[in-house]
C-alpha cells in the first residue's frame, strides 16, 4: 500500500465515445499514460523541464460513476448494486455541470508540480471532457507531546504582556 502523499488531484470526466470498444481503447490510453506518470513526470515548461525528474511517488486512482452504467456501452445489467449518483446533502447549492461524470481520476504525489502538470486529456484524443477538477493537499501534522508543549510554553511566555492601562486603552 503507498503511504499518504501530500498533494492531490481530483477530476470527473464525461466520456465521449460512442460504443463499448471506443470505452476499451480509452481505458487502456488511461493505463498506459498512468503507468508514465507513475515513472516521473516532466512539466511542460522547458526551464523547469531540464531539471532531473524527482521521485514523487505519483498515484493515479481511477474511478468509474454510475452514469457509465447506462446503454451507450452495454454495461447496464453490470453496475455494481451500491453504485448510485451520491446524493446532494441539506443546504447544498451544487451546479449540475460540477457533480458527478463518467470517469473520475485520483492523482496523488509528493510534490505539487506532478499533481498541476498531470493532464491526461490530452493523450485521450477527445475520447473523454472535463467536467470538474479539484486539487488538494495535506498539512503536515503538527507537533505533539512534552517537547511541543514547552515549545509553546516557552514562545507564549516571550510575548510581552501589555500592562493594565494598555488593555483598556487598545
Amino acid at each position: 500500500m503507498t503511504p499518504q502523499q501530500l498533494f492531490a488531484g481530483f477530476a470527473a470526466f464525461d466520456v465521449l465515445v460512442d460504443d463499448r470498444a471506443g470505452l476499451t481503447r480509452l481505458l487502456h490510453k488511461l493505463t498506459e499514460r498512468s503507468r508514465v506518470l507513475a515513472h516521473g513526470v516532466k512539466p511542460p515548461d522547458e526551464r523547469v523541464a531540464t531539471e532531473p525528474p524527482t521521485p514523487d511517488s505519483l498515484t493515479v486512482t481511477l474511478g468509474v460513476g454510475a452514469s457509465l452504467f447506462d446503454n451507450r456501452f452495454g454495461l447496464a445489467g453490470h453496475k455494481p448494486r451500491h453504485l448510485t449518483r451520491m446524493p446532494s446533502f441539506p443546504h447544498d447549492r451544487l451546479d449540475p455541470a460540477r457533480c458527478h461524470g463518467d470517469l473520475s481520476l485520483q492523482v496523488c504525489a509528493e510534490h505539487p508540480d506532478a499533481v498541476v502538470h498531470v493532464d491526461v486529456s490530452r493523450q485521450t484524443q477527445g475520447m473523454m471532457r472535463p467536467r470538474w477538477r479539484m486539487d488538494a493537499f495535506l498539512n503536515p501534522s503538527r507537533p505533539t507531546g512534552p517537547d511541543a508543549t514547552s515549545s509553546a510554553s516557552r514562545t507564549a511566555s516571550s510575548i510581552p504582556t501589555p500592562t493594565r492601562r494598555q488593555r483598556w486603552t487598545s
